[in-house]
């Protein structure tokens, strides 16, 4: 499972160059967990080419996430 599982999910820096294929969603409990794949059903099937290769895979935690990037100052913003 480990060779399967990937072990980092980086943030979208540029939606235009960066292509999400993990969504963060919060359980009822406010547990956080990652889901591989369309943020919706209606995009069809999840296929993610990566030619054998190592692929850069990227999540986008929402404005939600913003005190935590201002707190680790890579925030875009100066202040909420």
């Amino acid at each position: 499972a480990r060779k399967h599982i990937p072990p980092y999910v980086n943030e979208v820096t540029n939606p235009f160059v960066d292509e999400q294929c993990v969504y963060a969603a919060f359980d009822c409990q406010g547990g956080l967990h990652y889901l591989l794949g369309h943020g919706h059903p209606v995009d069809g099937p999840f296929r993610m080419e990566a030619n054998g290769c190592e692929k850069e895979i990227f999540v986008d935690y929402g404005i939600g996430y913003e005190e935590v990037r201002l707190r680790k100052g890579y925030s875009c913003i100066d202040s909420i």
